[in-house]
């Protein structure tokens, strides 16, 4: 029996030590899955990517977990839209072991000889991640990123899974926390008037980038001009090429010009580069062309510009219209118009179109001429407009008997022109309205009671000439009524400028004549001499003027009547006494 129950001790003993053992195993297996690597899982590789100015600061040693977010520099900002691609070049087995060897060194890595290849891309979070991946030696680059990357992550290589920095297991999610250095540019983007260089407010532009400088995509829309005429854009990625396009104008009248765009490239360091050449100021400036019209009345041919002059009926009336020609966009208008559009009593006579006054353009070559009533509209080619500063036109016309008497005839003009390159849109920009006017001198021919008609008379600009009777400029019947009338004719004078036209203009102005009666009517007598007239604003108006009186002639006896005979007589008998007289005296003589 003892020997019996000893076989059952030693029994128990034993299988409690096999069961020991078994536990031992089992928690050695347990320990071992930390510091032996279960080739049965995968990895997986997750790329934290900064961006910043200056990497030298970032110094901490990376461990490959996610303690190393800890370290990352304040001014470290997520980079999106970072490629890394990863090359499986090698398996563990010819390294982590006793007569195992070193990791390759990246630069003696081929990638050409990998047995798979992963890529992955940073969101907006500046995380990359790659799942799944099968255990191996890695090389890991970075294969393209945004441009204001200035120096890419060093390729690197790594074995998945990785030893922990404290030797104590193996890691197989890994995390990296790589840094790129970054720069950025700014601009300023300007925009002003072509000639007067004046800011220009309201101007909106679509901003494009491209890598190569050769195809473009919207990188930024709506920038729109302030008060300044500027607008500023911030944080442009470096290494790249950009464009203004101006896709709204400030207002109508400035030319748009879509088929343009200004183009300058931000490199490595931020700076902003035009045409090979640093821009110190970072600024992009943008000149608009506009269009002007100016119209005035002549005094004479080609003579002084004004806004009123005085002419008689009859006249030539002459005119200038200068319009300015756009210095960028001249070649590139469909449209450039010159309409002048008449008053009532003014008769279209001829014209004449030159470029800077000094290149005369010829008609049906570089402009036509074409009249619609009182509308008379010049043509032009832009192309012979191009290179010049502006337009003349010397515009003639008559003074017609149509024109009123003491009020403005005006004359206006307009130019339309296309504002918008491209297309057929077209803007209309007004002359200012300069006048001419003319007058006249009404008075009733009377007896003193009754008026008179079919006296004659003659006006003229100086007494002398009334007194000789040269150079009389109308001449005038009294009608049934008694009334002269003299239309059309000049007074005041030729104005520059409103104060001008105040003193001298069709409500101010007046101007002297001189009136000689050259017939009075049957048994009337003539006047003996000129009298002087004031013409003005109202001395057309017969009633606003003294009336002017002839005499009749007084009644001589009638022929062959008695008392004429007894006159004859009388004369006769003076003679033979004078005679007889005389006789006696020669007698006396010759005693």
């Amino acid at each position: 029996m003892k020997s019996l129950a000893k076989k059952i001790v030693a029994t128990a003993l034993t299988v409690a030590s096999i069961a020991t053992m078994t536990t031992c195993v089992a928690t050695a297996n347990a320990a071992n899955m930390e510091y032996h690597i279960d080739t049965t899982r995968k990895a997986s590789l997750t790329l934290h990517k900064y961006e910043m100015s200056d990497t030298s600061l970032a110094t901490h040693k990376a461990t490959g977990t996610t303690d190393d977010a800890q370290y990352v520099p304040a001014d470290a900002k997520p980079l999106a839209n970072v490629q890394f691609t990863a090359y499986k070049v090698a398996e563990l087995d010819k390294y982590f072991k006793p007569d195992g060897i070193e990791l390759p060194a990246a630069s003696a890595v081929k990638t050409s000889e990998a047995t798979a290849t992963f890529s992955a891309v940073t969101g907006e979070d500046g995380v990359a991640t790659f799942t799944d991946l099968p255990l191996g030696i890695y090389y890991v680059e970075e294969t393209d990123g945004p441009a204001q990357v200035t120096k890419k992550i060093s390729p690197f290589v790594i074995s998945l899974p990785m030893t922990s920095v404290d030797g104590s297991k193996w890691l197989y999610d890994v995390h990296c926390y790589p840094k790129n250095q970054t720069a950025y540019g700014g601009v300023t983007l300007q925009k002003v008037d072509s000639v007067t260089k004046k800011p220009l407010k309201g101007a909106t532009f679509t901003l494009y980038s491209s890598e190569d400088g050769k195809t473009y995509t919207e990188y930024m829309t709506g920038l729109k001009t302030g008060d300044n005429g500027t607008a500023v854009v911030n944080s442009l990625p470096s290494q790249t090429y950009y464009k203004f396009v101006e896709t709204a104008a400030s207002d109508p009248s400035y030319i748009l010009d879509s088929t343009v765009g200004y183009e300058f490239y931000i490199d490595a360091t931020g700076d902003m580069i035009v045409n090979d050449k640093v821009v110190d100021n970072k600024t992009v400036v943008v000149e608009n062309d506009t269009v002007d019209i100016e119209k005035y009345v002549l005094d004479g041919k080609k003579g002084a510009e004004g806004i009123d002059n005085t002419v008689n009926y009859g006249d030539t009336v002459y005119w200038k219209i200068k319009t300015s020609i756009p210095t960028k966009t001249a070649e590139k208008l469909k449209t450039y118009t010159i309409v002048d559009t008449m008053s009532k009593g003014l008769k279209y006579q001829s014209a004449e179109l030159w470029i800077d006054d000094t290149k005369q353009l010829k008609e049906k070559t570089d402009y036509t001429v074409s009249q619609k009533g009182l509308e008379v509209t010049f043509t032009i080619k832009p192309a012979s407009i191009k290179g010049g500063k502006e337009v003349e036109v010397y515009f003639n016309t008559e003074l017609t008997t149509d024109a009123p008497l003491a009020q403005d005839v005006p004359n206006t003009s307009k130019l339309i022109y296309t504002n918008d390159i491209g297309t057929d849109s077209t803007f209309t920009k007004n002359s200012q309205t300069p006048t001419v006017h003319t007058g006249g001198y009404s008075f009733v021919k009377t007896d003193g009671s009754k008026p008179l008609a079919g006296a004659e008379f003659a006006i003229y600009k100086t007494e002398v000439d009334a007194k000789n009777g040269t150079n009389a400029i109308l001449t005038a019947t009294s009608n049934s009524k008694g009334v002269v009338e003299f239309k059309g004719l000049q007074y005041g004078a030729f104005s520059v400028d409103e104060d001008g036209k105040n003193k001298n203009g069709v409500e101010n102005g007046s101007t002297k004549y001189w009136i000689a009666e050259t017939k009075a009517p049957n048994g009337y007598v003539l006047l003996s001499a000129p009298f002087e007239v004031t013409v003005n604003a109202t001395s057309h108006i017969s009633s606003n003027t003294p009336s002017v009186k002839n005499n009749t002639i007084p009644e001589l006896p009638v022929t062959g009547a008695a008392g004429t005979v007894t006159l004859f007589v009388i004369a006769a008998a003076l003679v033979g006494t004078g005679v007889l007289i005389l006789s006696v005296r020669r007698k006396k003589r010759d005693r």
